[in-house]
């Protein structure tokens, strides 16, 4: 007599059934990715792999979130922006116009630091963030960067004061609070205070002024 091979059983050599413990039989699976083969994941993050952006060959770091590239109209906003008085060094004509009058004292940890009566006390403690979801911070934070290079070497802390809103136009503004230390031959200047940040539906710079006085 002859004899038929089960069609599972040919299935066995080629990886697709398994045979379950204690069954007694075969039972069909799928084919299983290995447990750290990358997924493209639009839109969200990927605890088992890379983030692959859409359309592109590279892969995010695993945990960060994707999204879209700013336009281009904020940067060329971002190219035109003046940094604030408040976070800028401070100058002559800042002390005279606007009372913004800076001393220079030693500090424990930082050494000698020029500013202002009122940021000098507030070094003691790093600037903290306020619960809430402000999608304006990472977009000042690189603004002021970028606008610092002029000065010399600097170095940006940025954190949230609040919740983001939208605003009628269709832009999100949040309160920021910007540190920035200016780093010079013998000492540092420390300018710091909280601006509204606005930035557009893909995350872009559009601008950033005193909170003071918007």
């Amino acid at each position: 007599m002859r004899q038929t091979i089960p069609p599972c059983l040919m299935l066995l050599a080629l990886g697709a059934c398994a045979h379950p413990p204690g069954s007694g039989g075969f039972a069909f699976v799928g084919p299983q990715a290995p447990p750290d083969a990358p997924r493209t994941v639009v839109g969200e993050t990927e605890s088992r792999g890379p983030v692959r952006v859409p359309g592109s060959t590279e892969a995010a770091p695993r945990g960060t979130a994707t999204r879209p590239a700013p336009s281009p109209d904020s940067d060329r906003i971002a190219q035109a922006w003046d940094m604030p008085w408040t976070v800028a060094p401070a100058t002559e004509r800042t002390e005279a116009e606007r009372g913004d009058v800076s001393r220079t004292a030693q500090v424990p940890g930082w050494g000698l630091v020029k500013a202002t009566p009122r940021v000098l006390a507030s070094l003691r403690t790093q600037p903290r963030a306020v619960p809430g979801r402000n999608r304006a911070v990472e977009a000042c934070r690189r603004q002021a960067q970028r606008a610092a290079i002029p000065f010399g070497p600097a170095s940006v802390t940025a954190v949230s004061r609040g919740p983001d809103h939208a605003t009628p136009a269709g832009a999100i503004e949040g309160l920021v609070e910007l540190r920035i230390v200016y780093r010079r031959p013998d000492h540092v200047e420390v300018r710091q205070d909280v601006l509204r940040c606005t930035v557009d539906a893909r995350g872009g710079f559009l601008d950033a002024k005193p909170a003071s006085e918007a």
